[in-house]
């Protein structure tokens, strides 16, 4: 049965948007009916300009102007050098210092966005996909994992680039000497990807042009800073790859040809249970767990010995190899997605974002937005986390010193965010239970594995904070999940799977 929920979109407060929708209940049911739309969505913007806000530097923005241009949507480009920037960020009433302290940026009227995943998807929510690009019903769905797949495989080609870019010279040589390697498994995967494809062309989802992944594999190649060429690393093993790259371009350099969209037949989300795999540790994985259990969604919860971990990657037919050999991934059926936002978004798709816990049509786009942007600075905390729990005892003793003086901007930028909010109660979008966003944020504070409190972080100046992590530990499902999963080892299955499968 459907659960009924009151949701806000968390930008309402600073703007609206109206939209003209033809059907606004593009989400699946939880008894798995889908309620497909007639076609491509259609939104009548009249909340203000689109602006970005970022370094002179290509670097973490690229993709998302790439993407507006890509759907016509007019925006400004701000571009800050280093006195500007630092400026700007200790403006904690302005843009973009009321959010993170980081860049980039995006603005839409009063409605604000960080994280460059999250500005991506929300220029591709506009643009290429309110066209079509990636289909409609549920192909959109299947579509639009993918493309958050992509977002985060580029994310990890630019964080292995921009180790070869700081530094003192000894550093960045080694770092680019290591880089062909650093990068091979994810060049393998998207070279097998577009080789593999069920339609004809160059790009990896849609024959008709270019779509969120095509333009960030074009970046990570061609990018002035990071890019794998600039960098000098040879291609020419990756002869799809390099295809894809010229097409993309020669898409920006020419008028692209306007034709009748042939809507390939539906493809429904899979039966039977998903799969997630990873480490037996609450790492990157825990979020998707969470949402699983949020939305009352069976999983198969496949944790990996190290052993187990190299059995999987030097087998070519496990889970982990046919996508790029990293944790965590899910396969259900036929959807094989890796990167942790990804394999969480997908756990929403099937639950609570089925459920109507985000809203829908123009609304569920600022909110999925949204859910993305706190993941990022999900994902931010674990970094600075992680280096608190690795190394050696001299690195973490450092590591745990600057913690908090790292976190305290994200830290920040999260109360300010449920400050805003027009959502009533603890949760950032639905007033009665908890979304991604809340379940990220309850994560790094209550993780054993990284986790704030344990790290002996002080949360006491973050009331809202505070308020949301007690409000996810009462739901009724996530303290199912929890007290059944306190102190789990490898053999333990999370409530609503079948058990826990070993490789």
């Amino acid at each position: 049965k459907q659960e009924q929920t009151q949701r806000c979109p968390l930008g309402a407060s600073m703007g609206s948007r109206s939209s003209t929708a033809r059907d606004p209940r593009n989400w699946r049911q939880r008894n798995g009916e889908y309620l497909e739309g007639e076609g491509p969505i259609e939104l009548t913007i009249d909340i203000g300009p689109i602006q970005i806000y970022h370094f002179h530097e290509e670097c973490r923005a690229e993709v998302t102007r790439a993407l507006l241009r890509a759907g016509d949507l007019p925006f400004e480009d701000t571009r800050y050098n280093s006195s500007e920037w630092e400026q700007a960020r200790q403006d904690t009433d302005g843009v973009p210092g009321i959010c993170f302290g980081c860049l980039p940026v995006l603005t839409h009227g009063n409605f604000i966005l960080a994280q460059s995943q999250a500005t991506a998807f929300y220029a591709a929510e506009l643009g290429i996909w309110a066209k079509g690009r990636i289909g409609t019903g549920s192909n959109r769905i299947r579509n639009r994992l993918y493309e958050l797949m992509f977002l985060g495989v580029h994310a990890e080609l630019q964080g292995a680039m921009f180790k070869c870019h700081y530094g003192s010279e000894s550093f960045k040589r080694k770092f680019r000497d290591r880089l062909p390697n650093s990068v091979r498994n994810i060049l393998v995967g998207i070279e097998r990807m577009i080789l593999s494809k069920a339609f004809p062309g160059p790009f990896l989802v849609s024959p008709e042009g270019p779509t969120v992944a095509d333009f960030c594999v074009h970046n990570a190649v061609t990018s002035s800073f990071p890019g794998l060429r600039k960098l000098g690393v040879d291609l020419s093993a990756y002869p799809a790859i390099l295809r894809l790259t010229d097409a993309v371009q020669a898409n920006l350099t020419t008028k692209e040809r306007r034709r009748g969209r042939v809507e390939p037949p539906q493809v429904p989300l899979p039966e039977g249970l998903p799969e997630l795999w990873y480490f037996d540790s609450q790492g990157q994985a825990e979020v998707t767990r969470l949402t699983f259990a949020a939305g009352g969604v069976p999983f198969r919860d496949i944790r990996l010995t190290t052993a187990q971990w190299r059995d999987a990657k030097s087998n070519p037919n496990s889970v982990p190899s046919q996508l790029f050999k990293s944790l965590p991934c899910v396969r259900h059926s036929d959807i094989f997605l890796a990167q942790p936002r990804a394999t969480c978004v997908y756990a929403a798709e099937l639950g609570i974002w089925a459920q109507g816990r985000i809203g829908t049509g123009a609304e569920a786009i600022d909110n999925r937005a949204v859910e993305l942007m706190v993941m990022g600075v999900h994902a931010d905390l674990q970094t600075s986390m992680f280096r608190c729990l690795m190394g050696s005892t001299e690195a973490m003793h450092s590591a745990r010193a600057a913690l908090d003086s790292l976190v305290q901007p994200l830290l920040q930028g999260l109360e300010r965010l449920l400050e805003r909010k027009t959502c009533q109660g603890p949760f950032f979008i639905c007033e009665d239970a908890p979304t991604i966003a809340d379940l990220a944020v309850y994560d790094a504070v209550a993780s054993p594995l990284p986790g704030l409190q344990s790290l002996g972080v002080d949360l006491e100046p973050y009331e809202r904070i505070r308020a949301l992590v007690r409000a996810v530990r009462e739901d009724r499902r996530i303290a199912h999940y929890v007290a059944n999963n306190e102190g789990a080892g490898r053999n333990r299955a999370a409530p609503g799977t079948t058990g826990v499968l070993t490789a």
